[in-house]
C-alpha cells in the first residue's frame, strides 16, 4: 500500500504511505491518529515499550521453584512415595502455570516519541505482525527525512 513518486531534483519520495489503518497512518511526512497529526520531522526519540499485563508467568515459576526446593530434600530424607508425588505435582503445577499464562497473557506493544517536549503514544496493541508492521513503516518514513550525509 504504497504510492511513491520521485522528486528529479533529489531523488527522494516527495509522498509515500507505508502503512495505513483505521488506528495509524504512516506516511513520509507525518504520523497520524486519534489523537492527532504528527510530521515525521518533530518526532524524537521513537522508542518502543513492552508491558506485561500480568505476572503470571513469573509468579508461577518463582513458587514452583521454591515448591521444587522444599520437596527435593524431603523427599531424599524421608524416602516416601507421597513426597515424590508432591514433587511431581509441583512440576506439573508449574508447567501448567506458564503454559496458561502464555496463552492469555499477551504483550502490550506500544510506540512512543517525544513531539515537541511531550510524550505521545502513536500506536499500541497486543498483535506482534501488526505491530512489527507499523513500526518498519515508522523506521521508514523517520530514514527518508532524515539529512543526507555528505
Amino acid at each position: 500500500m504504497s504510492i511513491d513518486r520521485t522528486s528529479p531534483s533529489t531523488h527522494r519520495p516527495c509522498w509515500a504511505v507505508y502503512y495505513a489503518d483505521h488506528r495509524i497512518v504512516v506516511t513520509s511526512r507525518y504520523v497520524e491518529t486519534r489523537a492527532g497529526r504528527y510530521p515525521i520531522a518533530e518526532l524524537d526519540g521513537v522508542l518502543r515499550h513492552l508491558t506485561f499485563r500480568h505476572p503470571g508467568r513469573t509468579v508461577a515459576l518463582i513458587v514452583g521453584g521454591v515448591e521444587l526446593a522444599l520437596v527435593l530434600p524431603l523427599v531424599a530424607v524421608f524416602r516416601s512415595l507421597a513426597m515424590v508425588a508432591a514433587g511431581v505435582v509441583a512440576v506439573l503445577g508449574m508447567a501448567a502455570g506458564v503454559l496458561l499464562d502464555a496463552r492469555r497473557n499477551p504483550r502490550w506493544m506500544e510506540l512512543r516519541a517525544l513531539h515537541r517536549g511531550a510524550d505521545v503514544l502513536l500506536f499500541g496493541t497486543r498483535d506482534k505482525t501488526e505491530f512489527e508492521q507499523v513500526r518498519r513503516a515508522l523506521i521508514r518514513a523517520v530514514e527518508i527525512n532524515r539529512a543526507p550525509l555528505p
